[in-house]
């Protein structure tokens, strides 16, 4: 995993932001033909005694293409801490990040949130709050949560808005990769912008991993020899929120303001 810093001019690389076909994507069949991404691939693995997750999202064709650049997630109270990091190339948003290390930190960053400032497009259990770990020197965040044999893995690439457009929308749609890995992902507009992406694996081991409980205390603990899950204080779900025409004339609207030409924000 690479810990150097981005460049200056890695942070003015130009992105071309599709978004009228990322609404035509959205909206065709207004249901099964409906996506954000093609597909996603989850990994998890055990380093050191610590659980790495991350995943590797692949956008639809027309939504959104992104230039090829990295930045490290840090710890914002001990900024030599690296946790992980998110690389974007072309139609790829890449996320990777020690979540047993990051689960033992307090309270990095609101992880309920998008940069935005919107709700995250997940319903959450009573109890259990996702961590949020920002980019290094950008706006982008990932969002890692363990809830019994569920894991979450979230990223949110934030692109620099060229006017002064403050429009509080956000566009999501769920995806099935298979009986283990679905989530959701989609665009948000407000006082950031950008396309994100949420994967939850329904896993089958535990060697290390964080219990959460029903009062938010966040603990590590390392399975016994069966392999025996944390407990799980209700499920974590994807929420599925109708598309409407007032939506879609809302998102037209910001198209034409935001431009068809963005920075990495």
């Amino acid at each position: 995993m690479s810990t150097n810093q981005p460049s200056i001019g890695q942070n003015s690389i130009f992105v071309r932001v599709i978004v009228m076909g990322a609404l035509a994507l959205a909206m065709s069949g207004c249901g099964a033909g409906s996506k954000v991404v093609t597909n996603v691939t989850f990994s998890d693995e055990v380093v050191n005694g610590d659980l790495y997750a991350g995943i590797d999202a692949t956008l639809a064709p027309g939504s959104i293409t992104l230039p090829a650049a990295k930045f490290p997630l840090y710890n914002p109270k001990n900024p030599s801490q690296t946790l992980g990091e998110i690389e974007t190339n072309g139609m790829h948003v890449i996320a990777r990040v020690n979540a047993s290390a990051a689960l033992r930190l307090p309270d990095l960053i609101d992880g309920t949130k998008l940069p935005s400032g919107a709700a995250i497009p997940l319903n959450l259990p009573a109890g259990l709050t996702p961590i949020g770990i920002p980019a290094f020197n950008s706006n982008s965040v990932v969002y890692v949560a363990i809830n019994g044999n569920q894991i979450l893995v979230g990223v949110a690439v934030s692109i620099l808005k060229e006017d002064s457009l403050k429009l509080p929308l956000n566009l999501f749609l769920p995806f099935t990769i298979n009986q283990q890995i679905s989530g959701t992902a989609g665009f948000f507009l407000g006082e950031k912008q950008g396309v994100a992406v949420f994967a939850l694996k329904d896993s089958t081991t535990a060697p290390t991993l964080p219990t959460i409980t029903a009062t938010g205390t966040k603990t590590l603990a390392r399975a016994s020899a069966s392999r025996a899950m944390p407990e799980m204080i209700g499920k974590i779900e994807v929420k599925s929120d109708a598309i409407t025409n007032s939506t879609l004339k809302q998102f037209e609207r910001a198209q034409k303001r935001i431009g068809r030409r963005a920075k990495l924000d």
